[in-house]
């Protein structure tokens, strides 16, 4: 399997890429914590189709997110990435 990054690194910020793709396959709380720590790499694109997949997969699984409550409160309140504040 194809990792997380390398997913959600194909194409160009006018789309998702492959982030329904990703979605689909997170299965338990390890991978949604290795989805979760992609928000914080260099690259927009890959940034921006993390937090759109995090949010998607919230919807069903919103337990995946307790372990990341501070983060989202303190860090993403921090953040610069235009996409990530989106």
């Amino acid at each position: 399997m194809n990792s997380l990054k390398q997913l959600l690194s194909q194409g160009d910020l006018r789309s998702i890429g492959q982030s329904n793709y990703v979605v689909s396959i997170i299965d338990n709380q390890h991978t949604f914590d290795e989805l979760f720590q992609l928000i914080y790499d260099s690259d927009r694109k890959i940034v921006m189709r993390a937090a759109d997949a995090l949010e998607k997969l919230s919807v069903t699984h919103p337990h995946y997110l307790s372990p990341h409550k501070k983060d989202l409160i303190v860090g993403l309140s921090q953040a610069e990435n235009k996409e990530l504040k989106w």
